[in-house]
């Protein structure tokens, strides 16, 4: 049975960790985070992902999973593959391989005078000809062996929040950038353990294939995103027009497809945000094209503000009016806030001078803690009310806007709206709500795409 060493405990490390350990393979996982290191060894999980933590307790108990964050240990348990998976964040010049060099010099070291040298399996998203530009370079420089000698395999994850494990389990395809065909073969090999024989799609192609292929996937899911939304805007100002009805229309013919085509105040997430922002820094120097990119980030910022501006049209001044925010996480099921355009639409409010209160299911305290560290919104802390359940925070509220596609907002009832809101008022930023259901309680219903008359 092979062993794995996963360096880079986040969402995914610990994702493809869980996965791994559930088939019975040995892994080490690595952090330099000691306090998430002391956590996991107890079995406590710093992720909110379906399944993640039983799975992981599991492992821990059957002797199967190690979280260290000494790099050392490596040698000691003398992986056959080492999973790579560190954070790759976007700063103002771009990406920051910050992380990821780090941990090439450390494993550069490490590989020194081992007889079984482990196969380096890069997860973390970097742009196209970073691996053969800067890591190779590294790799050979702090080891004093050839690439070749190493072995590398650039295998780019493609995992959606809150379904990670089925990814991992049933994943649509498999993309193996390899440096060469011994790198690819002994991929290979592990796949076809892990998966029992029966492998998903497989493509081997080059590396900067590889590379390019996962943005390429995240850019045009963003793409179809900022595409209906920009359907939207169009439908609001003709008149007579319901961007629903038009994505049915599109979604029905199979060269389209109506995935990713739900409009909306704008995507947000750990990946398609930073990827689509690193991306549009990379494609400065092909000048013919950046322009789609930028214009992709333009929109989805510009959908944030979308609920204040129909807000304003009603009531002029917002000053003390009393908004209802329901939903801070980047989408339902999920309790991660990260590039959440709710907290961009809060921001809008709280300038305005209006008093929002805020309702999420699962990401209300992480939105506590940020309002916390937040350079403006901490200064707007009596403007800001968290508020533990639903009814407390509609009640008094002059206008609400759903902010995330949470199935608890699914099914508001509009009975209970009308006794509670002090005028109600609804923007549907989600559009997840039918409007005659609630336009008949006398109840006024905005929303993205839908016409004012």
């Amino acid at each position: 049975m092979y062993r794995v060493a996963v360096i880079g405990l986040g969402f995914v490390g610990l994702s493809y960790i869980a996965s791994f350990s559930s088939r019975g393979i040995r892994c080490l996982g690595i952090d330099i985070d000691k306090d998430k290191i002391e956590s996991l060894n107890k079995g406590l999980v710093p992720v909110d992902e379906p399944g993640l933590s039983q799975l992981i307790s599991t492992s821990i108990d059957k002797g199967l999973i190690k979280f260290t964050n000494r790099y050392s240990l490596i040698k000691r348990f003398r992986p056959d593959y080492i999973f790579i998976s560190v954070d790759t964040p976007t700063v103002k010049s771009g990406q920051s391989l910050k992380s990821i060099k780090y941990v090439m010099i450390k494993l550069a070291h490490l590989l020194k005078g081992l007889r079984n040298i482990p196969l380096i399996v890069v997860k973390s998203t970097i742009l196209p000809g970073t691996s053969r530009n800067i890591l190779f370079p590294i790799l050979e420089r702090y080891s004093g062996l050839k690439i070749e000698e190493i072995g590398y395999v650039y295998n780019p994850e493609f995992l959606r929040e809150g379904s990670a494990l089925y990814d991992i389990r049933d994943p649509k395809r498999i993309v193996i950038g390899e440096f060469d065909k011994r790198s690819g073969d002994r991929l290979i090999n592990f796949y076809q353990l892990f998966y029992d024989g029966k492998l998903p799609p497989i493509i081997r192609t080059t590396i900067e294939n590889a590379e390019l292929s996962k943005y390429a996937s995240n850019l045009f899911l963003t793409c179809k995103l900022s595409f209906i939304n920009s359907i939207a805007y169009i439908c609001e100002k003709i008149g007579f027009c319901d961007v629903m009805t038009i994505k049915e229309v599109m979604g029905l013919d199979d060269r389209i497809g109506e995935k990713y085509l739900h409009p909306g105040i704008g995507f947000g997430g750990g990946c398609l945000p930073k990827d689509l922002y690193a991306f549009i820094k990379f494609i400065e120097k092909f000048p013919p094209y950046r322009d789609l990119f930028k214009s992709i980030y333009k929109i989805n910022e510009y959908q944030a503000n979308l609920p204040i501006e129909n807000a304003i049209e009603i009531y002029g001044s917002l000053k003390n009016k009393v908004v209802t925010i329901l939903g801070v996480s980047y989408k339902g099921g999920v309790g991660d806030i990260r590039g959440s355009q709710a907290i961009k639409t809060i921001r809008s409010f709280v300038r305005e001078g209006a008093i929002v209160k805020v309702y999420d299911p699962k990401a209300i305290d992480k939105f506590i803690d940020y309002i916390r560290l937040d350079r403006e919104l901490k200064q707007f802390t009596e403007k800001i009310i968290p508020c533990k359940d639903l009814d407390s925070c509609v009640s008094g509220s002059e206008y609400l806007v759903i902010a995330t596609d949470w199935d608890e907002f699914k099914s508001l009832d509009p009975l209970n709206l009308v006794k509670l809101m002090k005028n109600p008022v609804i923007y549907d930023g989600r559009r997840i709500l039918d409007p005659d259901a609630y336009k008949k309680y006398g109840i006024k219903f905005y929303g993205v795409g839908l016409s004012h008359e």
